[in-house]
Order: C-alpha cells, then sequence, then structure tokens
C-alpha cells in the first residue's frame, strides 16, 4: 500500500505544481493582452489629437505669459548683464591665478558683452551718446531687437560653458532673455506694419501724439504710448508694445518724441526688421 500511495503523492504533487504553472501563464498572457489592449486604446487617434491639443494649448500658454510679463524686457536684461559681469570678472581673476589661458580669454570676451548689456539696457544711469553712438556704429545690429537677442544668446552660452552651477544658471538665464528678445523682434515688426495703416496722413499722427501728450513735453512715455495704440483698436501684448516702444526711441531715454514717431512714420518700411 505504501508503494501505491507514494506515486500517487508524488503525482498530486507533481500536478498541482503544472497546474500552477499553467495558470501563471495563462494569468501573465491576459494581463499581457491586457495592456497590449491598453496600449492600443491609448495610441486611438483621438487621443492622440486631444494630447496634441493639450500640448499645444500649453505652449500657447506659456508664450503668452512670456509676452505679457509684468517685469520690463530691459530690466530682465539688465540683470542678465550685470550678473554675467559679475561671474567674468571672477572667472578672470580665476583663471589668472590657476594661469589657464584659454579661460581667461573666454572670460574677457564674456566680460566685454556682460558690459555691453549694461551700456544698451541702462535706465538708471545715463550712458554718454557718443559712447552709445560708437558702440552702435561698429556693432550695428545691435539697434535691432533681434540684434540683441543674439549678442545676449551667445553671452549665455559662454557663461554656461564656463562650468559650475552659478556659471549655468546665469548662461541659461541670459540665453532666455536673448530668445525673449528674439521673439519680442519678429512679434513687433508686424505690429509696427498695422500701426502704420491705422494712421493715414502726417495731421492724423500729430492729432493722436498731442492727445495721449498729458503734460504737453512733446514726448510720451511707454504707458501713453500704450494708450495712443489702443485709441487705434490695435490689438498688442505687453511685450510688442515694448518692443515698439524700443524701437522707435531711437535716443533711449524711455521717452518718446514726436520727432522720432514722425520719422518712423516717414521712413516706414513693411520689409523692415525691429
Amino acid at each position: 500500500m505504501p508503494s501505491e500511495k507514494s506515486p500517487l503523492k508524488g503525482g498530486a504533487k507533481n500536478g498541482g505544481s503544472s497546474a500552477e504553472t499553467l495558470i501563471s501563464k495563462a494569468t501573465a498572457k491576459a494581463a499581457g493582452l491586457g495592456f497590449s489592449n491598453l496600449a492600443r486604446e491609448a495610441m486611438t487617434s483621438e487621443n492622440l489629437e486631444q494630447v496634441s491639443k493639450v500640448a499645444a494649448d500649453r505652449v500657447d500658454e506659456i508664450s503668452k505669459s512670456l509676452m505679457n510679463g509684468t517685469t520690463p524686457i530691459r530690466v530682465m536684461a539688465m540683470i542678465g548683464g550685470i550678473a554675467v559681469t559679475f561671474f567674468a570678472g571672477t572667472g578672470i581673476l580665476a583663471a589668472i591665478f590657476s594661469f589657464n589661458l584659454s579661460r581667461m580669454v573666454i572670460e574677457i570676451y564674456t566680460l566685454m558683452f556682460g558690459l555691453a548689456m549694461i551700456l544698451m539696457e541702462s535706465q538708471f544711469v545715463k550712458v554718454p551718446a557718443d559712447v552709445m553712438d560708437k558702440l552702435y556704429k561698429y556693432c550695428l545690429f545691435l539697434k535691432f531687437i533681434w540684434g540683441r537677442g543674439g549678442l545676449y544668446l551667445i553671452t549665455g552660452s559662454l557663461q554656461a560653458a564656463q562650468g559650475g552651477i552659478f556659471n549655468f544658471v546665469v548662461g541659461f538665464y541670459v540665453m532666455f532673455v536673448g530668445t525673449l528678445y528674439t521673439f519680442v523682434g519678429r512679434a513687433s515688426a508686424k505690429k509696427l506694419s498695422e500701426l502704420k495703416h491705422c494712421i493715414f496722413s502726417e495731421e492724423a499722427l500729430k492729432s493722436k501724439f498731442k492727445k495721449f501728450d498729458k503734460d504737453n513735453s512733446g514726448a510720451i512715455s511707454l504707458e501713453e504710448f500704450g494708450e495712443l495704440v489702443s485709441s487705434l483698436d490695435l490689438h498688442m501684448t505687453k511685450r510688442e508694445m515694448e518692443g515698439i516702444f524700443f524701437h522707435l526711441d531711437t535716443n533711449d531715454d524711455d521717452k518718446l518724441e514726436y520727432d522720432e514717431f514722425v520719422q518712423w512714420w516717414s521712413n516706414f518700411d513693411a520689409s523692415a526688421s525691429v
């Protein structure tokens, strides 16, 4: 009898193992099919279209927040210029003490670009006109918003390439400002064309200007310029308005004089860059 029961026990045991194996395989297969079905359902054209729409809306939302930012773009650039100048200066000292000639050369270039940023964007310290004239004479592209954006992108990349967390953060911040300048320049160029076509004669231009020159100083501020633009039913973001004002203010005194406005209106070229 024992010899008869032993095979039965062994057989039962082996049979149990086989059953468990079959159940495990069946469960795994079902789970695999379930995952496949779930993946197929998730990858349907409707779902993909919905995901694309959400992503596009998010990008549009981010773009609008950048273009409607409350911090003036020139202040952002000024902060970046100060940070670049400080860290490039300390980098030059470090390169001198470590006898690293190649790094010192790069830091000197970065320092020069940082100082140029401060000169161009300074709103608190009046930079002599002859200094700015010389800067624009040899670097004419800096008179355009897109030109400054390009310079800031290069400056930021040089700063970030020096290594270290602070250089990395400052570098990417300046590159962000440069990218923002580029977008503002492109958007402002289109809006300038619209502004031109809303003013039909020099008499209308003068009338509009006087209406919003509240203190009769012969010049209007950025806020007053915004009111003028709104009166023409032109829809602009804060960045676009700031970019246009910045472009028309040729003497960089943060005031748009009537002569500057007339000069732009008379010589406007729809294909010109900003």
